[in-house]
């Protein structure tokens, strides 16, 4: 009994980690295109002074386009290639989860049992 009671929890915390995955993935994507979005079209409303040379820009920038001062505020969190990366991972590791969940007998019987 208590071994039936052990593989139910251990696929339930395995079906809870695959749509973690999952959930992961698609927030990574979602901040990937928030960051694209944000790089092709700047919020102008808000503008700043550069501090080199006073020219008006975005708040959002980077750098400033005229005289090339570098504001280093870019992190991982902004970077669309890093959001890319990691929603790929997500996404992968959640698909391997599924194909390893799905490999084992004793799960196909878990799913005949409760679910027909």
């Amino acid at each position: 009994m208590f071994e039936r009671i052990n593989n139910i929890m251990g696929n339930l915390f395995g079906i809870g980690i695959i749509i973690a995955m999952f959930v992961l993935a698609v927030l990574a994507f979602k901040a990937m295109f928030r960051n694209i979005k944000r790089k092709f079209k700047p919020n102008s409303n808000n503008l700043i002074h550069c501090q080199s040379c006073r020219s008006a820009i975005s708040e959002d920038a980077f750098m400033c386009p005229h005289c090339g001062h570098h504001y280093g505020r870019s992190s991982a969190g902004n970077s669309i290639f890093y959001c890319l990366l990691a929603g790929c991972g997500f996404l992968l590791g959640a698909f391997y989860g599924l194909q390893l969940f799905f490999e084992e007998e004793e799960v196909l019987i878990f799913i005949q049992t409760y679910f027909n």
